[in-house]
Formats: structure tokens, C-alpha cells, sequence
């Protein structure tokens, strides 16, 4: 019985032996397949016929169109991790490249991006949509005669001498200097706040703040539907506004503020101009239900 003992045991010693060597063979077969795998995986995203290469644009106008090449082919440059390429058309990264279109023009409003091929990607953008003309300086209305001012009101920036307008979208978004031909059918602000030098980039930021812009915006298109020919609205400080009017060969300057509710001073202005007759010099309608105004001599 006892040798019969001892034989079991040596053979279970062997059989553990024999079942460890498996294990350790097992894991160093499939650390090999995996090393394997993994540089066949590295060595696929390096191939030069799966490298995005060029680049096709549809919707931007051409003089921004080598700005989003130039920007996407850049931001597939380098390796993820040191070892997969970005460039590859299957692990590219759509987030990364979409970015750096946006980051190439403020004026990109969407952005689209696919396969086209196997080296090459189809990126669809659409522009914003420009809604207002900003510029940062103050109107210039009152050191000219009436017929010079309501000249200079409605003509392009480059009527205005060397100062800069600028498009804005619905939200306020400042994106892209006004072209000089520009032919304004925009809703124009005078915004000084909006210091245009080297330390104030406009381009890129906000006229003011979205929800203010859109109120400022109903409030321009209220007056407009209403009959009344806007010229331009100033946005000062503390939340004050004047408003210019066009009546005749004269300026009306309207005063209004964000102390009261728009729409009230908006009803107010609108009864107001209805039942009265004349041009006036200012009508300012900040105060409740009194308007207060002066006619032109």
C-alpha cells in the first residue's frame, strides 16, 4: 500500500509539472500571437495607400478653402500612443479633424467629414450666415449736414473712411470683416466698446452677450416692420441705447434702455410715433408711459 502511495504521488507531481508547463507554454504562445498582432496593426495604419493625402472642400469659399486643407491634413499628423498613425483613413480621428476646420475660420458655421476613397476625405462646411454689421467706432452722423448723414449711414464701411465693419451672426458672433463693396442690407450696430487694436481681437468674439444681441435684433425688426426707416443703433454703457431714425432729410435719435422691458418701450415708441406729426430732433422712451421728445426747430 505504501509503495502504491508513493506512486501516486509521483505521478500527480508530474501531472502538475506537466499541466504548469502547459499554462506557462499557453500564455507565452498567445503573448507572441498578441505581440504579433499588435505590430501587424501598427504596421497596417502605416501604409501609404491607407494615408489620407488630400483633401476635397465643398461649401467654403475658395479663399478659405486651402486654410481647412492646410488645418485637417495637420491635425492627422503624428501617432496615437507613439505607435498607430493618425493619418489613416480608418482611425483617423473625425473629432480632431472637425475641430481643426472650425479653429481654421471663424466663419465656419458646420462641419461634415467622410470617406472619399481610400486616401482622401470629403469635408462639407457651411458658412455662417451674416445677420448684422458690427463696428466698433461711434457714428459720425451729427459733425455732417442731414442728406451727408443718411449718405453715410447706408453706405458701405468704405464710406465711412478707413474705419472697419464687421459680420456678425443671430447670435452675435463676430466672424469676418465687412467686405468694402458690401452693399448693407444688414442690420447695423455702432459698438466702441469694441476696441479694434492689438491687444482686442474682435473677430472671434461676441458683439455682446447672445441673449442681448437677439433682444437688440427684435427690437430693430419691430421698429422696421413698424414703418420706421432704422438707420443704426449705438450700444453705449450700462445698458443704454440710442437708436436713429431716418424721417425726411433728418435723424431722429431714439433713447431707450434695458432697465424696462423692450417690448413696453418698443409699444410705446410705436404709439407714439403714430399719433404724432413732424420730424423730430429725439423721442426717448425710457421713462414708463411718458415719452418725452423735441421736435426740429
Amino acid at each position: 500500500m505504501r509503495g502504491h502511495s508513493r506512486l501516486q504521488s509521483r505521478q500527480s507531481k508530474r501531472f502538475i509539472e506537466r499541466k504548469k508547463t502547459r499554462v506557462v507554454l499557453g500564455w507565452f504562445v498567445g503573448i507572441v500571437a498578441l505581440a504579433s498582432w499588435f505590430v501587424a496593426l501598427t504596421a497596417f495604419t502605416h501604409l501609404s495607400f491607407l494615408a489620407v493625402s488630400q483633401i476635397e472642400v465643398q461649401g467654403a469659399d475658395q479663399d478659405i478653402e486651402n486654410n481647412i486643407s492646410a488645418a485637417t491634413l495637420n491635425s492627422l499628423q503624428g501617432k496615437y500612443w507613439g505607435l498607430f498613425s493618425k493619418d489613416n483613413i480608418f482611425i483617423y480621428s473625425k473629432a480632431d479633424a472637425a475641430e481643426a476646420v472650425r479653429v481654421a475660420s471663424e466663419r465656419i458655421d458646420s462641419v461634415n467629414i467622410k470617406r472619399s476613397g481610400l486616401n482622401s476625405l470629403l469635408i462639407t462646411v457651411r458658412e455662417k450666415i451674416p445677420v448684422a454689421l458690427i463696428c466698433p467706432y461711434l457714428p459720425d452722423f451729427f459733425n455732417e449736414d442731414a442728406s451727408s448723414a443718411v449718405a453715410f449711414a447706408s453706405s458701405s464701411p468704405a464710406a465711412a473712411g478707413p474705419a472697419t465693419c464687421y459680420l456678425a451672426d443671430k447670435e452675435g458672433f463676430i466672424f469676418q470683416k465687412a467686405p468694402f463693396d458690401l452693399k448693407s442690407g444688414y442690420n447695423r450696430y455702432y459698438i466702441p466698446a469694441l476696441t479694434d487694436n492689438e491687444t482686442s481681437r474682435i473677430i472671434g468674439n461676441f458683439a455682446t452677450s447672445t441673449a442681448e444681441f437677439v433682444a437688440l435684433q427684435d427690437f430693430y425688426n419691430s421698429v422696421s416692420r413698424a414703418g420706421l426707416k432704422v438707420l443704426a443703433i449705438l450700444a453705449k454703457d450700462k445698458g443704454e441705447y440710442e437708436m436713429y431714425v431716418q424721417t425726411n432729410d433728418n435723424i431722429t435719435v431714439v433713447y431707450f434702455n434695458d432697465s424696462r422691458s423692450f417690448n413696453d418701450q418698443l409699444s410705446n415708441l410705436i404709439s407714439f410715433w403714430n399719433k404724432m406729426t413732424g420730424s423730430f430732433e429725439y423721442i426717448d422712451v425710457r421713462y414708463g408711459s411718458n415719452v418725452f421728445y423735441r421736435q426740429m426747430q
